[in-house]
């Protein structure tokens, strides 16, 4: 084989794994870069500024102020809202109370208005009822009079007093005595109805 026969040259025999070495020059560069002063534009961006401005207190408190004068001014709104919104509730409710105190009136009334007709139409019974009773008395009155002839109780008792002289001053059978005794006692029953009529009269 070739590659028993010739040698491979010094250059391929160095591994890539081995470090390189820096010629002492080149570390000597790097140290003194490293010692060196920071530049302008460094120092710029590793330092801080610190002349920060200090806030005007004025000009805060006047934002603040503006601020607190619109939070005001919504407040008077949002308050003005509800007091007339609570204007428009107490007027519909002072309607609603006086609608339904005249409602309440109205059936008041009515019930009064009810009240007074069962009694108007009560009066009116108990008057056609006295009217239907002196009607029933008038006719009994009548009908009284008509069985009972006599107009007054000594009317009766005179009758009475003639019946029995006819019998005392008359001689009479027995049978004329016995009717004239019930004539006697048909007078004597009716005195009741004479005086009932005088009552009525």
């Amino acid at each position: 084989l070739e590659s028993a026969t010739h040698p491979m040259p010094a250059e391929v025999e160095k591994t890539s794994a081995e470090p390189e070495v820096l010629e002492a020059p080149a570390m000597a560069a790097v140290a003194a870069a490293a010692a060196a002063p920071a530049s302008e534009e460094e120092k710029e961006i590793e330092k801080p500024d610190m002349n920060v401005k200090k806030p005007d207190e004025a000009e805060f408190n006047a934002a603040l102020e503006a601020v607190q004068a619109r939070l005001d001014a919504h407040q008077k709104r949002i308050a003005e809202i509800k007091e007339t919104f609570d204007a428009r509730e107490n007027v519909r409710n002072a309607s609603s109370s006086e609608s339904g105190q005249a409602r309440a009136r109205l059936n008041e009334l009515r019930s009064q208005a009810k009240a007074l007709s069962n009694e108007r139409n009560a009066i009116y019974t108990e008057i056609s009822e006295q009217e239907d009773a002196r009607k029933a008395r008038n006719a009994a009155v009548t009908d009284l009079r008509k069985a009972t002839p006599w107009a007054s109780v000594e009317e009766i008792d005179r009758a009475i007093k003639e019946k029995e002289l006819y019998q005392e001053t008359h001689s009479l059978s027995l049978v004329q005595i016995k009717k004239l005794m019930a004539e006697i006692k048909e007078m004597q029953q009716a005195k009741p109805r004479v005086k009932e009529l005088l009552l009525l009269d």
